[in-house]
């Protein structure tokens, strides 16, 4: 909900500005109006996306039904497309587009892919895509559709840089299997009607301790694979996920929205 304070401040600015009561202090008054309009503007946008994610069950869908994996993942790229006037772009032309500007890194091929180290942003030297700076774009399955995210929404900005935001879907009380949330700012999580941003999901110390398990796991493999002997490595590691989340998450659930808004600011249309 927008405190009753901000639209009357912003009110007021606009007045002060049309009749030029301060002279002096019309720049002031320009860049703090243009301030709270966006943040105004940012606040009604999450308003919305919060509320629509809410919603997602109930659309077609009695309220006993679950809806798919694969219709939850339409439903909640849809919710994006149409909040952030977001533009499609075929996964096939989106990895191309990488490879071409990530300087020998691919998307999601090898431990430095994008999809895996969650990069905030690209620096864009060919623009094979001919995206326009401003716009908003998403590309659904950019991974394939077993690997993360679900899709991404990326934005060129006036800097040249590619802005991305991670976002994957996962039922109400998720399973991760052996792909963990990402400890990234930019990377959002819609599990069934709740969003989350994936910053507080875990700790540094649960992703070190992750890290751990997988060193000590893999080291366990190599020491009992010989030519008749050859374990598959598969790891299922979860969270421990309660009716409101995980332990980290409950205990910084303040910060949320915060965060979220943090990072889909950075889509907002001006």
């Amino acid at each position: 909900m927008i405190p009753k304070e901000k639209p009357e401040q912003i009110i007021r600015l606009r007045r002060a500005i049309k009749h030029s009561w301060y002279p002096d202090k019309i720049l002031k008054q320009k860049l703090l109006l243009n301030k709270l309009e966006m943040e105004e503007l940012m606040e009604e946008l999450m308003e919305g996306l919060i509320n629509d994610i809410s919603k997602i069950n109930s659309n077609n869908h009695g309220s006993a039904t679950q809806i798919t994996a694969k219709e939850h993942e339409e439903k909640v790229s849809g919710i994006f497309q149409n909040k952030f006037k977001a533009k499609t772009i075929e996964k096939e032309k989106f990895r191309k587009f990488i490879k071409l500007n990530g300087n020998g890194r691919q998307w999601s091929h090898g431990e430095d892919s994008f999809n895996r180290i969650c990069d905030e942003s690209l620096e864009v030297n060919n623009n094979s895509l001919q995206l326009v700076s401003g716009e908003n774009y998403i590309i659904d399955q950019p991974s394939g559709g077993q690997d993360f995210p679900d899709c991404v929404m990326v934005h060129l900005d006036e800097r040249n840089n590619l802005q991305i935001a991670y976002i994957e879907c996962k039922q109400m009380k998720p399973k991760f299997n052996n792909n963990p949330p990402k400890m990234n700012k930019n990377c959002l999580y819609v599990c069934g009607k709740k969003i989350y941003n994936g910053y507080l999901l875990t700790t540094p110390e649960w992703q070190e301790h992750n890290e751990s398990y997988k060193k000590k796991y893999k080291e366990l493999v190599d020491e009992f694979t010989n030519d008749e002997f050859k374990p598959v490595v598969y790891k299922v590691i979860e969270l421990n996920w309660g009716r409101d989340g995980p332990k980290s998450f409950i205990e910084r659930a303040g910060q949320n929205i915060p965060l979220i808004t943090l990072c889909l600011s950075r889509y907002l249309n001006q």
